[in-house]
């Protein structure tokens, strides 16, 4: 009977904790274990927030890409390249961003931008598109295939509300990586 009593008791314990698992009790660290976590930051020029430095090139996507120039406000360039570039509205003005691109593949393989891989993003967040269809302005960057070791450059153009405080460049490739390039 005492058999069957211990057997039974054996059983119900079993019964009772299949099917649950048993809660995991973690040692608590002392103040002395404990280290404050650092925020970490990406790269310069991997993030919108940590831009790179405009003196800073970047390497992405098998090119070196640096910003070089900036001219603000670029109205009268623009309005002296043609008759047919668009005044833009009373609030905004066109900026010129001087940028440098070098293919860092070998010689006999070619890089290639068209320049609607840029955006300039200002401290709104909001993503301003370049103009490619501005005629006339001296510089301004066109867009082609270019080789190892070669460097294409030019200015893109974009309008702009306010001063172009903290904006920042951003390069997106079709299939690539992002980079971002602070203007100053």
């Amino acid at each position: 009977m005492k058999v069957v009593a211990v057997a039974l008791a054996a059983l119900g314990l079993f019964l009772l904790a299949c099917g649950r698992t048993a809660p995991v009790v973690l040692p608590q660290p002392s103040g002395a274990d404990t280290v404050p976590l650092q925020p970490t930051l990406p790269p310069p020029g991997a993030s919108r927030f940590n831009p790179a430095p405009p003196t800073t090139a970047v390497q992405i996507d098998n090119m070196l890409l640096s910003i070089t120039d900036v001219v603000f406000p670029a109205d009268v360039l623009v309005r002296d390249g043609s008759l047919w570039n668009p005044t833009p509205e009373p609030a905004a003005d066109y900026i010129l961003v001087g940028i440098a691109a070098t293919c860092s593949l070998p010689s006999e393989s070619s890089c290639r931008l068209s320049g609607l891989e840029f955006s300039l993003v200002d401290t709104s967040g909001i993503a301003h598109n370049p103009r490619l269809l501005i005629a006339g302005v001296p510089g301004k960057f066109e867009g082609s295939e270019f080789f190892g070791g070669a460097t294409k450059a030019g200015y893109l153009i974009f309008v702009i509300e306010g001063e172009p405080t903290d904006h920042v460049l951003k390069y997106e490739a079709l299939f690539g990586g992002e980079a971002y390039l602070r203007l100053n």
